[in-house]
């Protein structure tokens, strides 16, 4: 199971949850379920495509396609932020796991294709090449 568990606030009463997509927990699951009227999932799986991207230049290659600073000084693990990437309307978290430094970049289903090209591009001017989720540590 990939750990910890991404959590980030994105307002004083909204959070986003991103579960293992290997192996969805049932605590999330059963996040809605039983009395609890204080809390409900939007389950986004069908209209957001989620990425996860790490590496060492992780800050440098997301300033080629992302016009928020995202060096550690100014967005520290569990910061959350929306923008525009590669002129896609999206949601970054900076969210490691483990020693291993990750951003998870959140953006419209229907912008995926595109949006996946334009970070392969910007991988690529760093060396990067994509690696696939069984790289990411469980």
């Amino acid at each position: 199971m990939l750990a910890p568990k991404p959590c980030s606030a994105a307002s004083a009463c909204r959070f986003w949850l991103l579960d293992n997509p290997l192996a969805p927990a049932a605590p999330l699951q059963q996040l809605g379920s039983g009395n609890n009227t204080d809390c409900f999932p939007l389950y986004c799986q069908d209209t957001h495509a989620w990425f996860a991207i790490t590496g060492s230049r992780l800050p440098e290659m997301m300033a080629k396609v992302c016009g928020v600073h995202l060096r550690p000084a100014a967005f520290a693990p569990g910061a959350i932020v929306q923008s525009s990437i590669a002129r896609i309307n999206g949601i970054v978290i900076h969210q490691p796991l483990g020693e291993l430094p990750v951003f998870h970049v959140l953006a419209d289903s229907g912008s995926a294709e595109y949006l996946w090209g334009a970070l392969l591009d910007a991988m690529h001017e760093y060396g990067g090449v994509a690696a696939g989720i069984d790289c990411l540590p469980r």
